[in-house]
């Protein structure tokens, strides 16, 4: 068969995208059966890095899904029908998935009183991979000992380096 359109971003969450595409339009070829999908993650990165995905119909549209936030993606799409497979698409526009909170957290590697009223605390960043978003800083609660748990503090380190 032709080659599908270009597959079009429809809608995307941090973990998915929808995407839709056109038929090719020539009538001699036998009816398309389904359809593989292939990712690639990055502006330069490998077609065959993640296992195509072969769609189950002729419908031009899918849900791709395990996708990792805060990554740029785009996808071709290739139609198959009972005499093979045709050449790819265009590949989609880029984009990036959506951001997600952090999975990971600091680890606390030093934590001393200096004086009466104040500590000092070091800590080990959380894994790079564990981020899922760009990476702003960090929120420091506290309270004291003996106050209320609803009587809690908040610091705000905007500055993603500080440990």
């Amino acid at each position: 068969p032709e080659p599908p359109g270009r597959p079009l971003v429809v809608s995307f969450t941090s973990r998915s995208v929808d995407l839709s595409w056109a038929h090719s339009q020539d009538p001699r070829n036998a009816p398309v059966t389904n359809f593989i999908i292939e990712t690639r993650i990055g502006e330069n990165g490998d077609w065959e890095q993640e296992p195509p995905i072969h769609t189950k119909s002729s419908q031009a549209s899918y849900q791709v899904t395990g996708l990792q936030p805060f990554t740029v993606y785009s996808f071709r799409v290739i139609a198959v029908n009972q005499l093979g497979q045709s050449q790819p698409s265009k590949e989609s526009y880029y984009f990036v998935t959506l951001r997600e909170a952090p999975t990971g957290k600091p680890v606390t590697t030093i934590a001393h009183n200096t004086s009466a009223t104040s500590v000092y605390i070091s800590w080990k960043a959380p894994p790079p991979e564990s981020i899922l978003g760009e990476f702003l800083g960090y929120r420091i609660t506290f309270r004291a000992r003996d106050h209320h748990t609803d009587d809690v503090k908040e610091i705000y380190i905007r500055d993603s380096t500080v440990e």
